[in-house]
C-alpha cells in the first residue's frame, strides 16, 4: 500500500525541472542522417490452423525508410507466401496477407528491411516542398477517438483546467508547450496490477483507466503518448499513435507519437524518454535509438474469413482462423545490422 500511495500523487507534487531550450526559429525542418540498415525477423511458431495471418505493412516516417517487407510461411508442406492487400477500413492501409492451411506445427515469419535515420530540428526551411494532407488522412488523424461526447467534454475540460487549449497559437509552439507540459507534470508508471487503478477500472471499464491516467497524472508509454496525441487532435494538429518495437540489444515494445506540421511534415516526438529530465527540444523532432515502427496510426480492419476485426495498433501477427477465432501471438524478433551502402539522406 505504501508503494501505491507514492506512485500516487497530485499533478503538482510530480513537477520537475528541466532544462529549457527553445525551438530553432521558423523555419525549420527535421534533419535527418542515415543511421544503420537492419534486416528484422518478427517468427512465430503455431500449432496446426487454418485461416488467415496478416502483418501490417511498416510505414515511412522521418526516422526510418522500409526497404522491403515479406510474409511467409515455413508448413510441412513447404514455404507459402503472402500477398499484399488492403485492410477493409476507408484509410485502405496496406497489409501483408497470408493464407494458411496447416495440418502440422508450422512458422510464420515476418521479414523487413529497413533504414534507420537519426533525425533532430534544424534551422531553415525542409530542402524539399512539404506534401500537404489529404482531406482523408487529415480526417483520421484528427479522430480524438473518444466513445461518446461526455468523455470528450470530461478530457476538454481537463485540458481547459490545465491551460491546454491552442486557441491562435502556432502548432508547433503548442506542440512543444504541451511536451514541455507533460515532461514536468507526468511519471512513467505502469500501472496494470495497482489496486487504484485496477478498482478505477472495475467501477468504470470504458473509461477508468483514463481518469486514473489524469488524476494521477501516471502512465506507461502507451498512455503516454496517446494523452499527447489526443490532447493535439483536439487543437487541431494531426497527430499519429506509433507503436513499434526496438531491434536492437534494447529489444522491446514501445509507443511514441508523430504529429503533422504543414511546413515541416511529420515530426517525431518522444513523449516517454522526455521524462528522465531531458531537455524538451531533444525530444521534439527526435527519437533516437534503432526502431521499427509498425502501425500507421488508429485501428486497422482486419478482413478475416468471417469479417472484420479491429485492431487499435497493429505491429504483431495477426491470426484469423476460419472459425471466426482471432489470436495475436507475440513474435521473436531478431534484428541483424547489415554491411553500410551508398543511401540517400
Amino acid at each position: 500500500m505504501l508503494l501505491t500511495a507514492a506512485l500516487v500523487s497530485p499533478l503538482a507534487a510530480a513537477e520537475q525541472k528541466v532544462e529549457d531550450l527553445p525551438l530553432p526559429a521558423r523555419p525549420f525542418h527535421i534533419e535527418g542522417v542515415d543511421g544503420a540498415r537492419w534486416d528484422v525477423r518478427m517468427t512465430v511458431r503455431h500449432a496446426p490452423f487454418h485461416g488467415r495471418v496478416f502483418y501490417a505493412v511498416p510505414p515511412d516516417d522521418p526516422c526510418q525508410t522500409i526497404r522491403s517487407v515479406e510474409l511467409y510461411a515455413e508448413t510441412a508442406k513447404g514455404r507459402v507466401d503472402a500477398v499484399r492487400v488492403a485492410d477493409a477500413s476507408p484509410y485502405k492501409k496496406p497489409l501483408m496477407q497470408l493464407d494458411v492451411d496447416a495440418t502440422a506445427a508450422f512458422t510464420v515469419v515476418a521479414h523487413v528491411v529497413v533504414q534507420i535515420h537519426h533525425t533532430k530540428l534544424a534551422a531553415g526551411p525542409p530542402p524539399e516542398k512539404v506534401k500537404p494532407m489529404l482531406p482523408l488522412a487529415r480526417q483520421e488523424y484528427l479522430d480524438d477517438e473518444w466513445p461518446d461526447e461526455k468523455a470528450r467534454a470530461w478530457f476538454t475540460q481537463w485540458m481547459k483546467t490545465h491551460q491546454l487549449m491552442r486557441g491562435d497559437e502556432d502548432h508547433a509552439a503548442f506542440a512543444f508547450r504541451v511536451l514541455k507540459f507533460m515532461q514536468q507534470h507526468f511519471r512513467y508508471v505502469i500501472p496494470d496490477k495497482l489496486p487504484d487503478f485496477l478498482a478505477a477500472v472495475k467501477s468504470d471499464p470504458e473509461m477508468g483507466d483514463w481518469h486514473y491516467t489524469l488524476r494521477t497524472c501516471t502512465g506507461e508509454c502507451y498512455r503516454l503518448s496517446d494523452t499527447y496525441c489526443r490532447i493535439m487532435r483536439m487543437n487541431g494538429v494531426p497527430a499519429r499513435l506509433v507503436s513499434g518495437n526496438y531491434i536492437n540489444e534494447q529489444d522491446g515494445h514501445h509507443l511514441r507519437s508523430l504529429i503533422y506540421l504543414a511546413d515541416a511534415g511529420w515530426v517525431p516526438v518522444e513523449v516517454t524518454q522526455s521524462l528522465d529530465k531531458l531537455p524538451a527540444l531533444h525530444c521534439f523532432g527526435s527519437w533516437g535509438g534503432p526502431y521499427l515502427a509498425g502501425n500507421r496510426n488508429i485501428n486497422f480492419s482486419l478482413p478475416g474469413p468471417k469479417g472484420p476485426w479491429f485492431m487499435g495498433t497493429l505491429d504483431r501477427l495477426g491470426f484469423a482462423a476460419t472459425d471466426g477465432t482471432w489470436d495475436f501471438p507475440p513474435g521473436e524478433i531478431s534484428a541483424t545490422m547489415l554491411p553500410k551502402t551508398e543511401t540517400k539522406q
